[in-house]
C-alpha cells in the first residue's frame, strides 16, 4: 500500500503561506520522518521483490527436477520470501505511524492510541515472522506463511482506514486554524465599525470566507463518509483517490477563504488597523450542560438550544429563526428559541445552558464546559479531544490545552 502525503502537504502550505510560524516547523520535521520511513519501505520492498524472484526460480527448478537439493533450496527461498514479506508489512505500518505524527489535526491522546494499536500489529507480525524463521519443514513453513498472510488481510483494512482518517483529521485541523484567523479578523472589523468606519466591504469578504469554510467542511464530511466505506471488499486505490478529490476541493475553498482574509487585512491596514493572527484557537463542543466563555473572538451556536444563552452587552449577536431576546437587570441579554447565532466581540462573556448544545468558539480566551458531551480543541500548536463531564473542563483557546 503506497502512502502519499501530497494532499496534506498542499493543505498545510495554504495555511503556512499566511501564518508560517504556526505550522511549518513541526510539519516539516514530521514530514522528514515520513520520508525516512518511506525510503526504508522502498528498500525492503526491493529486497522482498528479489526474494520473491528467488522463490519463483526455486519453484521452477523443483518442478523441473524434484530432488532433495532443489527441495531444500525451495524451502529456504520460501522462508526468505515470507520473512521479507513480514518485514515489508512492518515497514508499511511504520510509514502509517509516521503519517500519524505528521497529522496536526489529531490530538496527542488519539495519536498515542493509534501508536499502541500499530505497535500491537507490529508485535504480532514479528511473532509470525519468527515462526517462519524457525519452521523446520515444508508443512510448518506453509502454515506459518499462511497465518502471516491471513493476519495481514485482517489488519490491512484497519490500516487503510487509519490513512483515510488521518487525511480527514488533517484537513479538519486546517479548517479550524483558518476559522480561528477569521474570528480574530472579525473582532477587529467590529471595532472599526463601532468607530464609525464603513466596513461593509470587509463584512462581505468575511461572510464569503465563512461561506467557503462551510463549503470546505461539507467536502471534508464527504471524505469522512468515504473513509467509513472502506472494507475488505473495496479497492483502496479507488477509495483513496475519492478521498483525495474531496480534500482537494476542501483545499480550494480554504484558499478562497485565505484570499478573502488577505483582502480584508489589507483594507484594514489602509485604515490604520493591524491584526495579530497568531496565538488563536478553536473549540468545537457538543453536549448538554453549561458553557461559560470569556475572551475575544466569535462563538457560533449551530443548533437550537433547549435552554438559554446569556451574552454580555459589549458583544454583537446575529441570530436566525424565531426566538425571544430579553434584557436582564445586569445589562446582559438572554436569548431563547433561536435556530442559531453568531456572537462576536472583544472581552465578551457568553453563558450557554441547556440541552442540544453545538458550538464553535474561536479566538482567544477560556471556555469552561460542564455536563455531558464531547469536545475537540485546536490550539496554535496543539490539538486535543475528549469528553466533558459534571466536574467540568477548562479549555484555553489559543493553546488548545484542556484541564
Amino acid at each position: 500500500m503506497k502512502m502519499k502525503i501530497a494532499a496534506a502537504a498542499v493543505l498545510a502550505l495554504v495555511v503556512v503561506a499566511l501564518v508560517p510560524a504556526v505550522s511549518a516547523q513541526p510539519y516539516e520535521k514530521a514530514k522528514g520522518k515520513y520520508e525516512q520511513a518511506k525510503s526504508e519501505y522502498q528498500d525492503i520492498y526491493s529486497q522482498w521483490n528479489d526474494a520473491n524472484k528467488e522463490f519463483n526460480q526455486a519453484m521452477s527448478q523443483w518442478r523441473g527436477n524434484r530432488n532433495q537439493q532443489n527441495f531444500s533450496q525451495l524451502m529456504n527461498a520460501a522462508r526468505g520470501a515470507a520473512t521479507k514479506a513480514a518485514e515489508l508489512m512492518v515497514k508499511n505500518m511504520e510509514m502509517v505511524r509516521a503519517r500519524i505524527e505528521a497529522s496536526i489535526g489529531i490530538s496527542e491522546n488519539q495519536k498515542e492510541r493509534l501508536y499502541a494499536e500499530i505497535d500491537n500489529y507490529i508485535n504480532e507480525i514479528r511473532a509470525k515472522q519468527l515462526q517462519i524463521q524457525n519452521a523446520g519443514d515444508q508443512q510448518q513453513i506453509r502454515a506459518a506463511a499462511g497465518e502471516l498472510h491471513q493476519y495481514w488481510l485482517q489488519i490491512r483494512v484497519r490500516l487503510q482506514q487509519m490513512t483515510g482518517e488521518m487525511m480527514v483529521n488533517f484537513a479538519e485541523g486546517m479548517v479550524q486554524r483558518v476559522r480561528a484567523i477569521v474570528a480574530t479578523v472579525e473582532t477587529r472589523v467590529q471595532s472599526m465599525k463601532e468607530n464609525g468606519i464603513d466596513t461593509s466591504a470587509l463584512e462581505n469578504w468575511l461572510a464569503e470566507a465563512r461561506s467557503n469554510i462551510s463549503a470546505a467542511e461539507l467536502k471534508i464530511a464527504e471524505a469522512e463518509n468515504i473513509v467509513n466505506q472502506i472494507n475488505e471488499n473495496t479497492s483502496f486505490a479507488e477509495i483513496y483517490g475519492a478521498i483525495q478529490a474531496r480534500i482537494r476541493e476542501a483545499v480550494s475553498y480554504l484558499k478562497e477563504s485565505l484570499k478573502e482574509l488577505k483582502d480584508t487585512i489589507s483594507e484594514m491596514k489602509r485604515h490604520g488597523y493591524h491584526v495579530t493572527i497568531q496565538g488563536t484557537g478553536t473549540l468545537v463542543a457538543q453536549g448538554s450542560g453549561s458553557i461559560h466563555l470569556t475572551g475575544t473572538g466569535t462563538v457560533e451556536v449551530r443548533a437550537p438550544i433547549d435552554g438559554n444563552m446569556i451574552v454580555s452587552p459589549n458583544a454583537t449577536v446575529t441570530t436566525s429563526g424565531n426566538g425571544v431576546k430579553t434584557l436582564l437587570g445586569n445589562g446582559f441579554y438572554q436569548y431563547q428559541g433561536y435556530d442559531n447565532a453568531l456572537i462576536t466581540g472583544t472581552n465578551i462573556t457568553v453563558d450557554i445552558n441547556g440541552n442540544g448544545i453545538d458550538i464553535v468558539a474561536s479566538g482567544t480566551g477560556r471556555v469552561r464546559i460542564t455536563g455531558t458531551g464531547t469536545y475537540q480543541c485546536y490550539g496554535e500548536n496543539q490539538t486535543g479531544e475528549g469528553n466533558w463531564n459534571a466536574n467540568g473542563i477548562t479549555v484555553v483557546l489559543e493553546t488548545g490545552q484542556a484541564t
